[in-house]
């Protein structure tokens, strides 16, 4: 019993605590893997409700109670099982009820939700984005307009890039990619492997809208970085490298590539 009342009791604070944060996204289709692959990143409550299935059911069955929330499935989406939808209406209500610092926090606190809630494995489950994309183009808003710069931020810049270049929608791709490589300078530091990734995603945007000659500076710092910063043999480093050199070779810029050879790890 005791152990019900403990269950019932995080149910209770994780239930206020996710409807808040799903007022700050968008109102239809939320995932729930906002909260089972996020929830290790989010508040005490909504890490013990992702982790103990029990407490999410109980959790799940009180903000469906009182019908402020509604579930459905969908048998396109295979990355979770449930998809939550809360009027405008009642988030508005719900966002009036906080103080501006409460605001803020689950604003940020929805920044990294939807960042952390990403398919990990992008090659085989990328598709399974698109039920995410409508919350990241939601709250990419906010981090524009209040110039948010945290890792989180810069993170789920990248991934709605990452969306939208693989839906060959490069104008939406290129302001994207734009500002996760600024928050990621500003967040990480200029020299930090991350940002050697956002500059590579940005030279390949580049080479795929015909700007092959803007992406060589790019994928030249990204490849200093790399190898500064993990090696000259680490994997990173090679294609970085790999793609550096098939870029100049296509654009004639051979005198260029030729002291670029020397660091080609041969020994693979």
């Amino acid at each position: 019993d005791s152990e019900d009342e403990e269950t019932a009791a995080v149910a209770r604070t994780a239930a206020m605590e996710f409807l808040r944060l799903c007022a700050f996204l968008a109102p239809e289709d939320i995932p729930d893997v906002i909260i089972k692959e996020a929830g290790p990143h989010l508040t005490e409550s909504l890490q013990n409700c992702a982790a103990d299935p029990l407490v999410y059911d109980a959790t799940i069955m009180r903000v469906l109670k009182f019908s402020l929330m509604t579930s459905r499935t969908d048998p396109t989406y295979v990355y979770g099982t449930q998809l939550f939808s809360l009027h405008r209406t009642v988030q508005e209500v719900i966002q009036d009820t906080l103080s501006e610092e409460e605001k803020n926090e689950y604003q940020h606190l929805a920044i990294t939700a939807v960042a952390q809630a990403r398919p990990t494995d992008w090659n085989t489950r990328w598709d399974h984005y698109r039920h995410l994309a409508a919350h990241a183009q939601h709250i990419v808003a906010f981090v524009t307009k209040e110039s948010v710069e945290t890792e989180n931020a810069g993170l789920l810049c990248s991934q709605l890039g990452f969306h939208k270049f693989r839906q060959a929608d490069y104008a939406s791709a290129l302001p994207l990619y734009e500002r996760a490589l600024a928050i990621s300078k500003k967040a990480l530091g200029a020299d930090h492997p991350d940002t050697a990734t956002s500059l590579n995603n940005l030279a390949v945007l580049f080479y795929y809208m015909g700007r092959k000659t803007d992406a060589v500076p790019l994928l030249k710092r990204a490849f200093e970085i790399f190898h500064k910063a993990l090696s000259r043999h680490h994997c990173n480093t090679q294609t970085i490298l790999q793609s550096l050199l098939g870029l100049l070779n296509d654009l004639g810029l051979w005198e260029e590539a030729l002291p670029l050879l020397a660091f080609v790890d041969t020994t693979n």
